[in-house]
């Protein structure tokens, strides 16, 4: 009877370790499961990051105006877009404000209706070329639905560029796939919790070379940061250099964007 028993609990013992160990194993394989799939989808490859990791290679404002045009504007319809003057029908407060990546304190002044004041003028014939500034303020609008004039708001910034922009010899897609490549590690371990969006202002010289690169803004993940600005100032190639009206080269400032989306 005894010899009975123990052959009894002896099963019970074995069969709880087993089950006790199946159940430990089970939820090993799970957790090794789980994380395994948040790096593999079901066919087996890389699942790409929740959000899409943008390069751009662009003025500083997509909205651009050469400087020869700014030199000559009067009014703040020698300066904002043709479809954009013939929507408004008056203009009543404007402001003209300037950008300095450095400085903290922009720089605006305002006018009433549509032509500058002497100050704007003077302002607006002092941006060189890749200055930047906004045309904001208040006006009328015909409103289609009600045929009355309606206030509405006036939102524009620009980027000051040569009469000829700089461009890469190679094409845009070229330049984006260097960029792509020689980034292609740093960017694929960044957090996508701090990632932001990231620029760096670099030069195009008169002679054709790369200058004064730095980081305006950053991505939020500093190796990243530095890997970009050491990938943008070791751009490969020849650049068509920017020229003004009279066919003279200029310096041109573009800005990498790179991370998330952004302004």
């Amino acid at each position: 009877m005894e010899k009975r028993k123990i052959i009894i609990w002896s099963g019970l013992a074995l069969f709880c370790i087993t089950t006790f160990g199946f159940v430990i194993n089970k939820d090993a394989h799970s957790v090794i499961n789980q994380k395994y799939s948040e790096k593999l989808d079901f066919k087996g490859f890389e699942k790409k990051t929740a959000f899409e990791f943008i390069y751009k290679v662009d003025t500083r404002f997509s909205k651009t105006i050469t400087k020869e045009q700014i030199d000559a504007a009067l009014s703040v319809e020698d300066v904002i877009p043709r479809e954009e003057v013939k929507k408004v029908g008056s203009y009543l407060k404007i402001h003209l404000t300037t950008f300095v990546e450095d400085r903290l304190d922009w720089i605006q002044v305002s006018c009433e209706g549509a032509l500058f004041n002497k100050e704007q003028i003077q302002m607006l014939q002092s941006m060189d070329y890749s200055s930047s500034f906004s045309i904001t303020g208040k006006v009328k609008k015909l409103d289609t639905q009600t045929s009355t004039m309606i206030e509405d708001t006036l939102i524009y910034y620009m980027t000051v560029v040569p009469y000829k922009p700089a461009a890469y010899m190679e094409g845009s897609d070229a330049l984006i796939h260097y960029i792509k490549t020689q980034s292609r590690e740093a960017a694929a371990i960044v957090d996508e919790k701090i990632i932001r969006p990231g620029k760096i202002s670099f030069m195009i010289t008169k002679e054709g070379g790369i200058g004064r690169a730095k980081l305006t803004s950053t991505s939020g993940d500093i190796p990243l940061d530095i890997r970009m600005l050491e990938v943008v100032k070791n751009i490969p190639g020849k650049w068509d250099i920017a020229r003004n009206e009279r066919g003279e080269n200029v310096d041109q400032e573009l800005v990498l964007f790179f991370g998330l989306i952004g302004c």
